[in-house]
């Protein structure tokens, strides 16, 4: 399972919204040496209730757009798509 979204780095507060129907997530953690992206698995595994190991990165380590994959059973997969829909901020 993938998800597509923008990272912004350096943000007042953790928070993983969509807007004009992209994936938005902001980070208090600043770009430098990966710490937004590790900031970004720690937190995303939190938000959906799986482990860091089921989160990586799959393109855009370097960039502010990212493939994540998700590792999960195809079982699973409605769970998380129901979870995502149940923290995601509409703006």
């Amino acid at each position: 399972m993938q998800l597509t979204l923008k990272v912004k780095p350096a943000s007042r507060v953790d928070a993983l919204f969509l807007n004009d129907n992209h994936l938005i997530l902001a980070l208090k953690g600043s770009p430098q040496e990966g710490k937004a992206n590790r900031q970004l698995v720690v937190y995303l595994a939190k938000l959906l209730g799986l482990t860091q190991k089921q989160v990586v990165i799959g393109s855009g380590h370097q960039v502010r757009e990212k493939r994540v994959c998700l590792l999960v059973e195809e079982a699973e997969q409605n769970q998380v798509l129901q979870r995502l829909d149940e923290v995601l901020e509409i703006i």
